[in-house]
């Protein structure tokens, strides 16, 4: 396995056809969240099978699943970096970044003055927009933000690239909301959306933690979904159903990143290392006969 990923980190790679991977799924998330959401209006029923079905195949399957083994591909060909997702981080600095992403995020939560602060109705509206948060994080951050961000290192340095995949990232997650029923697909929504998403890349491209992203994400996201219920009564008791979908979409996550992503990150790390250490040697023995 080592020596293939040698081969695949001595391939050059097409920049452009790896952009195209990214927004191929990116598309493919927008098309499912429009068949399965937007156009039947689920956020405006109670339609249990529907939202089923919608987090399992828009969210789960394309957006967390299919999106990990697409930055796998790109890790393997040296496209993104295992930096730029914080794969190659301490445990100890990713708890460090998760616990102050959860604080400013809840921070950020209760100063916009949200509607209600009850603790269950907020716990139950969180956990019911989390898988949402999962898929919008991994498509429109980890994957095409990466990608972007990387396609502009190669031309424009550090800093521009972060700005270039920070700005890709936060402009197709406000676009991709046309996909959802209304209001979140109104223009005026579509816009004011990708204001606090500005708070997701920030700690996504500084923090370098996937999770920590997902948590501020969530945390700006339900003050807009608490802020257009009809009513809080029903978030006001255990929603069972809602928390098993959510168990469901975390694992999916917690596979895809520390299981799928950090074990291709390491491999790479042993496959750079491998390279280098042959390609000192070859030096050496060109040296010496010389």
């Amino acid at each position: 396995m080592v020596e293939e990923d040698i081969q695949q980190l001595n391939t050059s790679p097409k920049p452009l056809r790896l952009v195209a991977v990214a927004l191929a799924i990116y598309l493919a998330w927008v098309a499912a969240t429009y068949l399965l959401e937007g156009r039947i209006h689920l956020f405006q029923k109670v339609d249990p099978i529907g939202r089923i079905t919608y987090v399992a195949i828009a969210n789960i399957i394309i957006s967390t699943i299919l999106s990990a083994i697409a930055i796998r591909y790109l890790l393997r060909k040296d496209f993104v970096k295992p930096e730029q997702l914080g794969l190659n981080r301490s445990r100890f600095r990713s708890a460090a970044v998760i616990g102050a992403a959860t604080i400013g995020g809840l921070a950020l939560f209760l100063g916009q003055n949200p509607k209600t602060t009850e603790p269950m109705v907020v716990f139950n509206v969180f956990m019911q927009a989390l898988p949402v948060s999962i898929a919008e994080v991994m498509v429109a951050w980890a994957l095409v933000g990466s990608t972007f961000e990387s396609l502009g290192r190669r031309r424009f340095g550090k800093v521009a690239s972060i700005v270039l995949g920070a700005v890709t990232a936060s402009v197709l997650f406000g676009i991709y909301h046309y996909a959802h029923s209304p209001p979140f697909n109104e223009t005026t929504i579509v816009l004011f959306l990708m204001l606090p998403s500005i708070a997701t890349a920030v700690t996504y491209f500084l923090g370098r933690n996937i999770y920590a992203a997902i948590i501020v994400q969530n945390f700006m996201g339900i003050f807009g979904v608490i802020a257009n219920l009809p009513a809080l009564e029903p978030f006001r008791q255990p929603m069972i159903s809602i928390y098993v979908l959510t168990a469901v979409s975390i694992a999916a996550l917690a596979v895809s990143v520390s299981g799928i992503l950090r074990r291709v990150a390491r491999r790479i790390v042993r496959a750079k290392k491998e390279r280098d250490e042959k390609k000192g040697g070859q030096s050496k023995k060109q040296t010496s006969s010389a």
